[in-house]
């Protein structure tokens, strides 16, 4: 699924791509996550700051500039130290509590 994302104070909006230069691509693994978050095209775009930092960390996010851009993009910015291990043992953990 091709995606645009910007951060906001509450969190990251994820939104169909249209127009913009900045393209995510998400798995379809990612896409099943985001869908059992709550996240529906054109409805709820708001995610989680914990969900969209597992996507990057798992691998399940990835930025694709488009061709139609002519500038140079920057690249996201990485996950601090904390965050390079893949988050998902801490769901596997909050569910064993």
């Amino acid at each position: 699924m091709l995606l645009f994302i910007y951060e906001e104070e509450h969190g990251w909006i994820y939104e169909p791509h249209g127009e913009e230069a900045l393209c995510y691509d998400l798995t379809f693994a990612g896409s099943e996550l985001l869908r059992a978050a709550g996240w529906r095209p054109y409805e709820m775009h708001r995610v989680s700051r914990h969900l969209h930092d597992s996507l990057l960390v798992d691998g399940l996010l990835t930025l694709v500039p488009s061709k139609r851009s002519t500038t140079t993009i920057a690249s996201p910015p990485l996950l601090p130290e904390c965050c390079a291990a893949p988050l998902s043992f801490l769901c596997k953990w909050a569910g064993d509590r």
